[in-house]
């Protein structure tokens, strides 16, 4: 018998914790084993490798460390066996320590795991209905486009005024934009900065490009509510590993996007004299809301049979493993296959008005 006694208790936030024992008989097996296994890798002075007598390696090693690594050897190969038997939705990794070691006595032990959430959704067709059905009316004024053409021609200023400053004329410069001012908005002006046929047509363009900007945020808000009522109406126990994985994914992404602004992360915490476990604790909020939506949209995926183009996953891993030679392929696909089933799922909802 590997082992027996075994226990099953389920914790709050989706853990659960199993506990048990390994019997002295089993122990005493591997005892031997391990014992033979120190005896073959001993060297001693006076001996050759692996001659040295079983008696003096046992003396050397000690009862209690001869009994640890029994006791971790048998502990090793019965869990993964344990954790079939217990018929768990567990995913991640088991946390595994012994709780007992006295000689000649069963080996305690506790395994602690993380459930897959049992996740109850409300009415998620209706929700999305609700939320993407709520119109809103886009409209650009002469006086929005007006705004955007001064950004333009202040900007135009500010590039002519670094480029001078680096050719060490700033201060004629500064006179001339005092006499001339901005630049005056004609079709040689528009011309120079894009391809334009016109004024008029410099409008237009500028209109368009409101226009989708605006309603890509009333897509956006309306997406949000919609997420917000997902998650406040759905319910489950997120486990604490969830919460910590967003936030390395979070974290992760942020570094990224320090370093590609021209600094370190390091520099950036010295500079808003906060620690990383600051950054975490702010964040905590939003990364257990991330959780709690991968699941939501996980259990829609499943129920709906929604899944990513089989094409485009293989082309988007294949994009991956050009960009990243070191990165393990099936974490690279498990990774693609989330973001892709996201997507569909996401627009599957706000497809349901």
């Amino acid at each position: 018998m590997k082992y027996q006694n075994i226990e099953i208790k389920k914790l709050p936030k989706s853990e659960a914790e199993i506990t048990g024992e390994i019997p002295v008989e089993t122990i005493d097996k591997e005892k031997e084993r391990t014992l033979r296994k120190f005896t073959q890798e001993a060297e001693l002075p006076g001996f050759r490798k692996g001659k040295v007598p079983e008696k003096v390696v046992a003396e050397q090693l000690g009862d209690l460390k001869i009994l640890q690594e029994a006791a971790f050897t048998c502990l090793e190969n019965a869990w993964p066996e344990i954790l079939t038997e217990a018929k768990l939705p567990i995913f991640g990794e088991p946390y595994v320590s012994i709780t007992k070691l006295v000689a000649n006595t069963p080996v305690g032990f506790k395994i602690k795991v993380y459930l897959i959430p049992e996740v109850t959704l409300s009415n998620y067709k209706k929700i999305a209905s609700t939320a993407m059905s709520v119109e809103e009316k886009i409209t650009v004024t002469e006086k929005d486009i007006e705004d955007v053409i001064l950004e333009i021609r202040k900007r135009k200023v500010h590039d002519k005024l670094h480029e001078t400053n680096e050719s060490h004329d700033h201060e004629k410069f500064v006179e001339e934009v005092k006499e001339e001012g901005l630049p005056h908005v004609d079709d040689v002006f528009v011309k120079s900065i894009g391809d334009f046929k016109d004024v008029a047509d410099f409008k237009e363009k500028i209109k368009e490009n409101v226009t989708k900007e605006r309603e890509w945020k009333a897509k956006e808000k309306k997406r949000g509510a919609m997420v917000d009522t997902l998650i406040a109406e759905a319910k489950m126990e997120i486990p604490e590993i969830l919460i910590e994985g967003e936030l390395d994914r979070m974290l992760a992404q942020f570094k990224g996007d320090v370093e590609r602004a021209g600094t370190t992360y390091e520099k950036y915490l010295e500079h808003i004299k906060k620690t990383e476990s600051d950054i975490k604790k702010d964040w905590r909020e939003s990364a257990e809301k991330r959780a709690q939506l991968q699941l939501i949209i996980s259990k829609i995926a499943e129920a709906e049979k929604i899944e990513p183009e089989k094409d485009q996953l293989e082309k988007e891993v294949e994009h991956i493993l050009k960009q990243h030679k070191d990165v393990d392929v099936s974490r690279a696909r498990a990774y693609v296959h989330m973001v892709l089933t996201n997507e569909k799922v996401m627009q599957w909802l706000e497809g349901q008005k």
